[in-house]
């Protein structure tokens, strides 16, 4: 077997990248994982973690019961509707427009909580803060 599944806790920012990262071992593997149930199983075994954990034990837990699975497919639209996040750019740019001081957060953290939003935002990208090498310049040069 090549490769390995990323673990998923449910945060909704990692989402995309276990997708991807069970695609790939599914797509590497393609022998062992011929079957819409082997990969389902597989997926619902790497979810270990926060809400994750607590989704994967209920579906697990349905799909025994009914004695049914479902498509590849059709878990991984319920997987993205439960999860992920459709505009994280969008969702971080909002939390940054709201965001204040708590009381008694110090700047250390405050600026932990903005740099992560702003990351996720990409406001920090220097193209969209209307940085460019050309423009820097140092006021203690005289020319």
């Amino acid at each position: 077997m090549i490769g390995k599944i990323d673990d998923f806790d449910g945060t909704a920012d990692k989402a995309q990248r276990w997708i991807s990262s069970t695609n790939l071992h599914f797509d590497i593997n393609d022998t062992i994982y011929n079957s819409d149930k082997k990969k389902v199983y597989v997926a619902l075994s790497y979810m270990k973690e926060g809400n994750a954990a607590s989704w994967s034990e209920a579906k697990m837990t349905k799909y025994k019961e009914k004695n049914a699975y479902p498509t590849w497919a059709d878990f991984m639209k319920t997987f993205t509707t439960s999860f992920r996040t459709a505009n994280i750019k969008g969702t971080a740019s909002a939390a940054l427009m709201k965001m204040k001081m708590e009381q008694g957060e110090n700047a250390v953290a405050f600026n932990s909580r903005f740099m992560l939003d702003a990351g996720k935002s990409s406001i920090n990208n220097p193209s969209f803060a209307g940085h460019s090498p050309e423009r820097n310049y140092s006021p203690s040069k005289t020319g």
